[in-house]
């Protein structure tokens, strides 16, 4: 994403009647990188919670049929949806009785009917910044990780190398012959001194040095 853009987010607006959608459209499409999604009952609304994932959800309180505490408790009840914050759309102003309910069943914040375009953007403002600040942290902290991941690659194998160069400096500084195979019989590796006993040249392939050893000594 180039920078300075703001990352897209998700909304769905749950509400029956049209008028009040298109008034929180009106609201909200000017918001930058806000993807609104509208729904006109709470089976559509499950409909499209299954289909994609959402920033925030925008919820009627007294749909027709399946009204928006069901539905609430429903999006609390799957792991996928149970974090997403929920809004709840009243008409019933501060009624204390309703306010609980809606928390009960794990709303966020509510909104009045009819709403206040400045409360609106400000509210939805608020769990907009915190989602986007949410993502951020994620990917910085995966992007952290990887770094890690490849630091300790490369610190391995820096610890590789350093041990084969002591390995090959201990093999060339005593007396005896040290050579190396790998476990399909290769030789990887003889020290100066094994070419000093067996008149093996410098940078002869494994194949050729096996000819130097005795046939006993060949089993592979």
């Amino acid at each position: 994403m180039p920078e300075g853009e703001l990352s897209p987010v998700s909304i769905l607006i749950v509400d029956d009647r049209p008028e009040n959608l298109s008034a929180l459209r009106a609201i909200l499409g000017e918001q930058p990188g806000y993807e609104l999604v509208e729904a006109s009952s709470g089976t559509e609304a499950l409909r499209e919670l299954l289909k994609r994932d959402f920033t925030l959800i925008l919820l009627d309180a007294f749909l027709p049929g399946m009204d928006g505490f069901e539905v609430a408790h429903l999006i609390k009840e799957r792991d996928r949806t149970r974090d997403v914050p929920i809004l709840f759309l009243t008409a019933a102003g501060t009624d204390q009785a309703l306010l609980e309910r809606a928390y009960a069943v794990g709303a966020a914040d509510y909104l009045i009917k009819p709403v206040s375009p400045d409360i609106v953007r400000a509210k939805v403002g608020v769990f907009v910044d915190l989602a986007r600040k949410g993502a951020q942290l994620r990917e910085q902290s995966a992007l952290l990780q990887e770094s890690e991941r490849r630091q300790q690659a490369l610190e391995l194998a820096e610890l590789k190398v350093a041990g084969e160069r002591r390995y090959r400096q201990l093999a060339e500084s005593i007396p005896q012959i040290v050579w190396r195979s790998l476990p399909d019989g290769q030789i990887e590796y003889w020290n100066h001194r094994w070419h000093d006993y067996t008149g093996g040249e410098e940078g002869m392939s494994s194949e050729s040095a096996w000819g130097f050893l005795h046939p006993q000594d060949r089993v592979k």
